[in-house]
């Protein structure tokens, strides 16, 4: 009887460690049934305004796609739709999936008809539009208190926090 040489040891163990690997839960799944349990139970929560009325925009156009990747998460919103109706549909790329919605527009706020999680602690239905500069950005709601904080402590991190993209 012939042993297994080296390589053939080292290929037979990859092979175990992938199929007991498909066996295992994702690390992930907990984490997934708690956010859409979350999901099923959540309501908005009071209105927090940004802080610095002067960055609050109406003018800019929606279209397109909006990247959100600080040390939380990496998330993607695509608006498509007519500003002129205000009326967009939207879909919103996050790690626990796809959400598709529509959404309107009430001067600088954006306002999803269904809500989605970014992850297991923000789960958000409206988002302000700002510009800081040449930059334009969307901050969910669930995350303005946070917002105001950075940029008042001129925190200069304080770009991770909403969807931006810059123009």
């Amino acid at each position: 009887m012939r042993f297994p040489n080296v390589l053939e040891c080292i290929v037979i163990i990859a092979i175990v460690f992938v199929l007991i690997g498909q066996l295992l839960p994702s690390p992930y799944e907990g984490e997934g049934r708690e956010v859409e349990t979350k999901m099923k139970t959540w309501r908005p929560g009071p209105d927090i305004p940004i802080a610095e009325t002067n960055l609050l925009s109406s003018d800019v156009d929606l279209n397109g796609e909006w990247k959100r990747g600080g040390t939380h998460s990496r998330c993607i919103i695509t608006i498509s739709g007519n500003n002129v109706a205000e009326i967009y549909q939207v879909e919103f790329f996050g790690r626990w999936g796809l959400w598709q919605t529509t959404a309107t527009r009430n001067g600088s706020r954006l306002t999803l008809a269904e809500p989605v999680a970014e992850n297991s602690e923000t789960i958000f239905d409206t988002l302000w539009i700002i510009r800081v500069g040449n930059d334009e950005f969307l901050v969910p709601m669930a995350r303005t208190e946070e917002f105001n904080k950075a940029r008042a402590a001129k925190d200069w991190l304080w770009d991770n926090i909403p969807f931006g993209r810059r123009i």
